[in-house]
């Protein structure tokens, strides 16, 4: 009996199948490497935001990035973890197949030794042959390696998303400053959201029996499914619908709505604890704790790594007010600022606009007005080191070597210090009082003769 052309793709697919572990295994650790790199990624890129994108350090106004933060931090969190999950599974696979080519009659209960008949028949009955074991785990195996790649889609595209309504949101006001800024803003976020709500709506109108009969609301239907996910989902669209298709098709409705049930309250756990102690950070309080009698805030009795150049590891951001040790000696201190984009606003209402005459050259003009600014910035931070205020310091702008941060850089005299702890402080006016002043930074240190 001749075969048919789908009985041989199927046998060439399954012939591919059984030699596709090997390279399963090297895509699953080649992945596994470049997703632990993600995690660093996501706070790096939190950190540019803040510094140089975000006009306001309010939650209120910033919480959509930091909730677009959450959400990638847990994705590449799972990623890693489903990766690290499909290797272990297929590397003990890959054992199984061996000790199986060793011993090819598998298990053998009847020799098993020390059992009873009873004990043997319970043991057959409950994990039958290591043949169907070994196939469970290998179709088990494809289908976590399937899923890593479906999450992985499905992440690329809602960030695509995410930085498409970020842009709108928040870029292109930066870019077309006023009015009309906000104007094209809020257009585009319009068509942007009916684009979004158009599929739901077409199908919406397609379970009316009556509309169901006119020929343009089959049309809009079938344009709105297809377009307007490649739309919102270009490069990703088709080749995450084909995994989806592929398993909301095969597996059972409740195997699928049990195991996205899973994932999603962890993922949504997850995001709103990321979220929450990203708040309390920024709020400069400690994270959770259940000791009774530890640190409730993160001041001038908390030693912050991120405050010391000598103790802040590598993937760690700077703190608003940083100095190279908590252990310093010599005759000056080197204290750097960073300078976030949020200040702009409050430096904004003591530095006026520069004006320049029409005949000074651009480089003159440059310097005068980095000059100007850093009068400026004299006079928006207040730094005093325990009770001793300083009243002229003289900042230079510098760019940490180590971050790659933009900040101001300054030496204060240590003849006024004291042997011991000495506490820095650094203070700007609050925007919605000018007269009123916050902390902007305090760092505790030691000073040794």
């Amino acid at each position: 009996m001749e075969s048919t052309p789908e009985q041989e793709r199927n046998a060439r697919l399954q012939e591919l199948a059984t030699k596709s572990w090997n390279l399963e295994l090297i895509i699953s650790g080649a992945a596994v490497f470049l997703a632990v790199q993600l995690p660093p990624a996501v706070d790096s890129a939190l950190q540019y935001y803040l510094n140089n994108l975000a006009v306001s350090t309010d939650m209120a106004k910033i919480s959509l990035p930091v909730l677009a933060y959450s959400f990638g931090k847990i994705v590449a969190w799972l990623l890693i973890a489903t990766f690290v999950v499909h290797f272990i599974m297929r590397a003990f696979w890959v054992g199984l197949v061996g000790l199986h080519a060793v011993y090819p009659a598998g298990i053998r209960y009847e020799h098993l030794p020390g059992q009873t008949d009873v004990t043997r028949e319970q043991s057959r009955l409950r994990f039958g042959r290591l043949e169907d074991y070994i196939t469970r785990l290998d179709r088990l195996s494809n289908q976590v390696f399937s899923f890593a790649f479906l999450i992985a889609l499905f992440s690329l595209g809602i960030s695509f998303t995410y930085l498409l309504v970020f842009s709108i949101l928040h870029l292109l006001p930066l870019l077309v400053p006023g009015p009309t800024g906000k104007l094209i803003s809020m257009i585009l976020l319009t068509l942007f959201v009916l684009l979004a709500c158009l599929p739901a709506l077409a199908l919406g109108l397609t379970k009316s029996p009556k509309l169901a009969q006119k020929p343009w609301v089959n049309y809009l239907a079938i344009k709105a499914t297809s377009l307007a996910p490649q739309i919102l989902l270009p490069f990703v669209y088709r080749p995450a619908t084909y995994l989806s298709l592929t398993f909301t098709s095969n597996v059972s409705a409740r195997r699928m709505y049990t195991t996205m049930t899973l994932v999603s309250t962890i993922a949504v756990a997850g995001v709103f604890w990321i979220f929450l102690q990203t708040a309390l950070d920024m709020a400069g309080r400690s994270s959770f704790s259940a000791h009774s009698f530890y640190a409730q805030s993160n001041g001038a009795y908390t030693l912050d790594a991120r405050r010391y150049d000598s103790l802040r590891s590598e993937d760690q951001a700077l703190a608003r007010v940083s100095i190279p040790g908590d252990i310093v000696s010599g005759p000056a201190l080197r204290v750097f600022l960073t300078y976030p984009k949020a200040l702009d606003a409050g430096m904004s209402q003591r530095c006026p606009p520069l004006t320049f005459p029409d005949s000074m050259p651009k480089h003159q003009r440059r310097h005068l007005a980095d000059s100007i600014h850093l009068q400026c910035f004299s006079q928006f931070f207040q730094v005093s080191v325990n009770d001793s205020l300083y009243r002229s310091i003289d900042w230079m702008f510098h760019e940490h070597p180590a971050t790659g941060t933009l900040g101001l850089l300054t030496y204060l005299p240590t003849k006024g210090f004291r042997s011991g702890k000495n506490v820095l402080l650094v203070k700007i006016p609050t925007a919605a009082k000018p007269d009123s002043l916050s902390t902007y930074g305090v760092v505790p240190f030691w000073f040794e003769q």
